[in-house]
C-alpha cells in the first residue's frame, strides 16, 4: 500500500478527533522514538503546536561545506526536505536579502483529501569560526506576501526549523535536524504524531544521498561570512 493511500485511510480515520485545547506548560523532555542506520529521532511536546517538535542527530559522510552546498540549493529541497513538491528563492525588494540571509517558497505536496501546505521562509546561515560548525535556521514569515503565481493551499500558521552542522572529523559531520511547526486546518493531530517518527530521521537520510551528487560534492570551502556570535545579538 503507498504512502499516500495510508495517508488517506488514517485521516478519514481520525477526521472526528480534535486538536483544540492545547495546554499552557513548558517543553515536555526529548525521548527518543526511532533509530535507524545510525539517525537517532527525538520528539518532544510543545506547547506552542498540537504536533509534537522533532528532531534527529546523525553523523554525515562530508565536509561542512558540502552540506552548505545542498543547503543552499533552494530548488533541490524537493529532493530532501519531508514531502517537499516546490521550493524556490524569492528576490522581493520588500524582503531584504543578503548572501547568508534570504527568502524562498516552500510547498509541501500532501495527498488528497489534505490540501497542499506552503510558507514563505527566511533562511539564515552563520558560522562559528572556532568550532566551524554551521547553522541553518529558517521560519515562516506570516506577513510576506505569496507569489502571484501561487494558487490553493493552506498557509502554515507555524513552522520553525534549525540544522546544525558540526564538523566532527575530516570529511564527517555531525548533523541535527530540528523542527517545529503546526500545519493548522483540520487535519488529525494523532496522524500527524505519526509522521513525526518520519520527519527529521528522513531529512538527514535524504540528505545523506544528496551529498554523493554533483555539484556538491565538489564544494571545497564554507562561504558563509555571517558569525554566530553576531546571529545571537
Amino acid at each position: 500500500m503507498s504512502r499516500a493511500i495510508r495517508w488517506a485511510i488514517l485521516v478519514v480515520a481520525f477526521s472526528g478527533m480534535s486538536s483544540a485545547g492545547l495546554g499552557q506548560e513548558a517543553c515536555g523532555e526529548w525521548r527518543q522514538i526511532r533509530a535507524c542506520d545510525g539517525i537517532i529521532g527525538y520528539a518532544r511536546a510543545n506547547p506552542r503546536s498540537p504536533v509534537n517538535e522533532a528532531k534527529a542527530t546523525g553523523v554525515v559522510d562530508a565536509p561542512v561545506a558540502v552540506l552548505e552546498a545542498v543547503v543552499r540549493d533552494i530548488p533541490a529541497e524537493t529532493q530532501w526536505m519531508f514531502m517537499c513538491s516546490k521550493a524556490y528563492k524569492i528576490d522581493s525588494p520588500d524582503l531584504a536579502a543578503s548572501a547568508d540571509s534570504y527568502y524562498s517558497y516552500f510547498r509541501q505536496g500532501l495527498p488528497w483529501p489534505v490540501s497542499d501546505r506552503f510558507a514563505i521562509m527566511k533562511h539564515e546561515l552563520s558560522l562559528d569560526r572556532a568550532s566551524g560548525t554551521l547553522t541553518l535556521r529558517g521560519k515562516g514569515i506570516q506577513n510576506a506576501a505569496v507569489p502571484a503565481q501561487e494558487r490553493g493551499g493552506m498557509r502554515l500558521p507555524l513552522v520553525e526549523v534549525s540544522c546544525i552542522m558540526k564538523p566532527i572529523a575530516e570529511n564527517k559531520t555531525e548533523v541535527t535536524y530540528q523542527i517545529l511547526a503546526d500545519v493548522g486546518g483540520s487535519l488529525p493531530t494523532p496522524v500527524l504524531q505519526m509522521l513525526t517518527k518520519s520527519l527529521a530521521v528522513d531529512t538527514i537520510k535524504n540528505v545523506r544521498r544528496m551529498v554523493r551528487k554533483e555539484p556538491y560534492r565538489s564544494a571545497r570551502g564554507v562561504v558563509t561570512t555571517h558569525l554566530t556570535a553576531d546571529a545571537r545579538q
